[in-house]
């Protein structure tokens, strides 16, 4: 119902009653939060579909922990019952909306696109699942070892064309493309390579493709599709390929000390790297406070 009355194009839209449903959303949820702090439980993450806690001492099993769920649940205004949706063995609270579970038979949910998008190529969206997993192990010599492993196969192009190419949707018709580099904005890569084949193009068509070549230049102008991918010469563009894992290790910066995380994600192979001193960042101290609850929707 938010999503109808809040929607700009909706006949009947709302402005004043979306923004009532997000108040008492947001004060349903701080209610929430108080009461279960004030059984000593401590909140971690708040979000649109709940809140993640750490339960008080005493709280160790799911029947105690859902007895309390259902004490305040209790307490709550008249209509609103709190569901119980599990229990986690580990979790990394990684930014609003964004995290990662580790459940008790040790299978592991991410939610977020700041972790894993599906726009990002195959590689680094298992770079990063696997990255994560090895985090809640706390297995930094996994960690480095995936580095290393990730950054030789692209080194030696040994990645498959399912693993190196992206599938994007056109947003735009060619003729406003066009329109938008008179204007001075940047190539994409689908349009440019479009043009480049004499490929038939509109809205909402999908090309899937790749960076060839050689060199950090334009990666509009160095795509190929991936039909034309061989397998016998693999031609990806390692100097690109290299920027990206760069992109997806940068997941990983607020969990290590600068000269830590330099050190485990190096090629240095002069000085082997002693990752058994190599801590683990926990915690980033902040505090859970009403006032981050303008972040609820």
């Amino acid at each position: 119902m938010y999503g109808y009355l809040g929607f700009k194009h909706g006949i009947f839209n709302d402005y004043a009653e979306a923004d009532r449903v997000t108040s008492t959303g947001q004060n349903i949820a701080r209610m929430m939060m108080r009461e279960f702090e004030k059984r000593g439980s401590r909140v971690v993450e708040i979000d649109t579909d709940g809140i993640f806690l750490i339960p008080p001492q005493g709280i160790d099993t799911e029947d105690k922990e859902v007895a309390m769920v259902q004490e305040v649940s209790q307490v709550m205004p008249k209509g609103i019952q709190i569901g119980y949706d599990g229990r986690f063995k580990k979790m990394i609270s990684y930014k609003k909306k964004n995290y990662v579970l580790l459940d008790y038979k040790d299978q592991m949910k991410i939610k977020g696109s700041s972790l894993v998008s599906r726009s990002n190529e195959r590689f680094g969206r298992d770079f990063v699942k696997e990255g994560f997993r090895l985090l809640l192990q706390e297995d930094v010599e996994g960690l480095r070892k995936l580095y290393l492993h990730c950054r030789e196969r692209i080194v030696s192009r040994t990645m498959t064309i399912e693993e190196i190419s992206k599938t994007e949707s056109l947003k735009k018709t060619m003729e406003e493309y066009e329109k938008h580099l008179r204007e001075k904005k940047g190539k994409a890569a689908t349009f440019e390579l479009a043009k480049r084949k004499k490929i038939q193009v509109t809205k909402g068509d999908r090309l899937t493709y790749y960076i060839a070549g050689t060199g950090a230049g334009s990666s509009a102008d160095m795509a190929k599709l991936a039909s034309e991918w061989n397998p016998n010469a693999p031609d990806l563009n390692v100097d690109f390929y290299l920027l990206r894992l760069k992109d997806f290790i940068e997941k990983f910066t607020v969990f290590f000390d600068p000269t830590d995380f330099s050190s485990l994600f190096s090629i240095d192979e002069l000085f082997p790297v002693d990752t058994g001193s190599i801590k683990i960042i926990r915690e980033i101290p902040s505090d859970t406070s009403e006032n981050e609850m303008d972040e609820v929707e």
